[in-house]
């Protein structure tokens, strides 16, 4: 099993094992092909609508995932910049 299969796997298991992920409503795929990056696509269905609790629910869910992902050694692409001074005179 590939390591992008086993990520994927682990991200639907946390998901459906979540308490106020509402069952079997997770959706985890590899999406896309980024410029320097491979994209999942992570969606979930969650057991409010109370939008306090939801974004607390997404707070742990996010927190979570990047445990996954640091579990298996793999870091987030951030986008690069290179700023160059000129001297003035």
């Amino acid at each position: 099993m590939d390591k992008m299969e086993i990520l994927i796997d682990r991200i639907k298991d946390m998901l459906n094992s979540h308490p106020m992920v509402k069952e079997e409503s997770a959706i985890v795929i590899f999406s896309n092909f980024g410029p320097a990056s491979l994209e999942i696509s992570v969606n979930y269905y969650t057991n409010t609508s109370v939008y306090a609790e939801y974004m607390s629910i997404m707070n742990d869910v996010n927190f979570k995932i990047m445990e996954i992902l640091r579990g298996e050694g793999i870091d987030f692409a951030f986008p690069r910049m290179n700023i160059y001074m000129n001297e003035r005179n």
